[in-house]
């Protein structure tokens, strides 16, 4: 590519940021004064205009994106309270957007390698077969064929996106778009908290555009991962990592933090040592610097760090479902409160053998990861340390385990991509042999 045509592609990029923001932004303080129809209708026509007068790779971009946008704007804070159809709408619609948008890159001519395409087939299994067990043993014992039914619905809806993802990967069209949608979310978030605390702010916590602050935690994290692990261009690399910072705490999400720390430290140890290490020491250096200047800036962790327990009520409900019923459990949401992590979730609906589904899904992921690269073993081990205090790995109707799967798959590709760069090509092979045959290599 040119330098003219890198230059156009960088501008293309950062409208593409700002342009996504600006909409969110505006449809939010629209949502906020009550008129959440009319936001949502102004960003169905600005998206529909922009894509008629785009180009053909733009439209795809686009039609993801929006996909994307869909999915995490179905836990939207501004949806009405019986908004429970409206919201599985907007997942269905999100989902259906990401397929079109795969048949369009599809129709284009991308077509992705063997690897990537084993690398998709894996990770569909890995995510879609434990999911569909655990959604059986937790409703069929128990004659709850409506569930049974419309979560294998949603499951089987999870493997289809994530399954036909190939020709997004390969396009480069899934990773701009998940990029894009998530830093819409946590940038229009953190706007939201200075201009309308009333609205983004909860019980001292940021919760943003979405309904509350964990899961805007749990979007920071992401971001914060697919941004060091898959966004090549230094400058957008510390733009994104520092709104996910921001992010992270301000909404005081343990869980979130904790496992973005995991995926760095796991990155570090696996990959770049020396590099990571000075990085991590100049980050500290810098925030020792900062306390030392503005005292106060520490007051900022006290979210982060506080010692107060809620998760112990998860572990007492799950205990006591279990000691009733070992090998059936309770079944699928009979539990007397809100399990907030997804073993104890499915030790309550299933029994000790929805439990050890949870294992096995835990081993497929890690597994998965493993077989792909560093970067994205980094991701899979924080996942899973972040599922033992959150419930949303067996939730496949939700947003929160559609936006994780397109998140792996980009740092995937990544991974896979930064291994074909490294791999010499055949003059660089040929080049060695003959300096090593005159005895110059």
């Amino acid at each position: 590519m040119s330098d003219k045509g890198a230059v156009m592609s960088r501008a293309i990029d950062v409208v593409w940021l700002l342009g996504a923001a600006v909409v969110v932004v505006g449809a939010t303080l629209l949502a906020c004064i009550g008129l959440w129809w009319i936001s949502a209708v102004t960003i169905a026509v600005i998206a529909l205009v922009i894509w008629i007068a785009s180009r053909r790779e733009a439209q795809i971009i686009l039609t993801a994106t929006v996909g994307c946008i869909s999915i995490i704007s179905a836990s939207s804070v501004f949806l009405p309270d019986d908004g429970s159809a409206i919201s599985i709408g907007l997942r269905v619609v999100g989902s259906g957007l990401l397929l079109v948008s795969a048949f369009r890159a599809k129709s284009q001519g991308y077509s992705a390698d063997p690897n990537l395409k084993r690398i998709v087939r894996r990770w569909t299994v890995a995510l879609g077969v434990p999911v569909a067990v655990y959604i059986a043993l937790a409703t069929v014992p128990f004659g709850m064929w409506n569930d049974f039914l419309s979560y294998e619905v949603g499951v089987v809806l999870l493997c289809v996106v994530i399954s036909c993802s190939a020709p997004q990967l390969a396009s480069g069209t899934l990773q701009r778009s998940v990029i894009i949608a998530l830093a819409a979310t946590v940038i229009s978030s953190i706007a939201m908290g200075f201009l309308l605390p009333e609205f983004g702010i909860q019980q001292g916590r940021l919760r943003g555009v979405v309904n509350n602050a964990n899961l805007l935690g749990f979007y920071a994290f992401l971001l914060g991962v697919v941004a060091l692990m898959a966004v090549k261009r230094t400058s957008a690399r510390v733009v994104l990592l520092g709104a996910a910072a921001i992010a992270l705490l301000w909404t005081a999400s343990r869980a979130s933090t904790l496992a973005l720390i995991i995926a760095i430290v796991v990155l570090i140890l696996l990959t770049r040592l020396a590099t990571g290490l000075l990085v991590t020491a100049g980050l500290a250096i810098l925030g020792i610097i900062v306390a030392l200047v503005w005292p106060s800036f520490l007051n900022v962790f006290e979210g982060v760090t506080r010692g107060n327990d809620s998760r112990s009520g998860s572990l007492d409900v799950a205990l006591a479902a279990v000691k009733s019923n070992p090998w059936s459990g309770v079944g699928l949401g009979n539990e007397a409160s809100i399990i907030a992590s997804s073993p104890l979730r499915a030790a309550a609906n299933g029994g000790i053998p929805g439990l050890i589904v949870v294992g096995i899904l835990w081993v497929a992921i890690l597994y998965t990861s493993a077989r792909v690269g560093g970067r994205t073993l980094a991701l899979g081990v924080a996942a899973v340390a972040h599922s033992c205090f959150e419930g949303w790995l067996l939730s496949p109707v939700g947003p929160m385990i559609l936006i994780f799967a397109l998140v792996w798959l980009t740092v995937a590709h990544s991974d896979l991509t930064s291994k074909l760069r490294t791999v010499p090509g055949p003059d660089k092979i040929t080049s060695t042999r003959n300096k090593a045959a005159t005895g110059l290599a």
